[in-house]
């Protein structure tokens, strides 16, 4: 009778065990593709998940465009990370020693609606290259751009809406 019962308890083990590896490297194989290129929604989050750098300043506060004035809300510095997995399902954020510099707008609404040819506005970095990166979130859009330093030299960039506009170079990112 001990025997049949301790075979069913193991059997019952196993499967558990092996359901939560499945489970865990399910879990940890989609996590990890996002987590990778992980960007704060705000300086609030990024403090609040350890990877804050320092706050930085963007001037102009605001901008026009096409009617609208834009102004920017939020700037910050951090740190690149990954989410890595211990013990199973226990997160915590692994900095990558790469840094990015991040800021937000108050108006998403250009990018919503669109701008010229239906395509909507984007920021340039001074010179050729592509646009800084976009990242959407619940109701707010976070621009972002790597950096080599967690305090770069001042970061010129351009907002334009179509890539053979004029890049004005005229939004400056500094970090204090």
């Amino acid at each position: 009778m001990w025997f049949i019962f301790s075979s069913i308890l193991g059997t019952a083990l196993l499967a558990v065990g092996l359901y939560c590896l499945f489970l865990r490297v399910r879990y940890v194989e989609e996590e990890e593709y996002h987590s990778q290129d992980r960007v704060s929604p705000s300086s609030a989050d990024a403090k609040q998940n350890g990877v804050f750098i320092e706050e930085a300043v963007i001037q102009p506060s605001e901008i026009q465009w096409k009617g609208r004035r834009i102004r920017f809300k939020d700037v910050w510095v951090e740190e690149t990370s990954r989410t890595h997995y211990r013990f199973l399902l226990l997160p915590e954020r692994v900095r990558l020693g790469k840094y990015r510099v991040c800021f937000t707008v108050d108006d998403i609404a250009p990018w919503i609606q669109g701008g010229s040819l239906d395509r909507p506005p984007f920021f340039v970095p001074e010179g050729k290259g592509s646009s800084l990166a976009e990242h959407w979130f619940k109701g707010s859009l976070v621009f972002s751009k790597d950096i080599n330093s967690p305090k770069p030299s001042p970061l010129t960039i351009s907002f334009i809406d179509h890539w053979s506009s004029e890049r004005k170079s005229d939004i400056t990112i500094t970090v204090e």
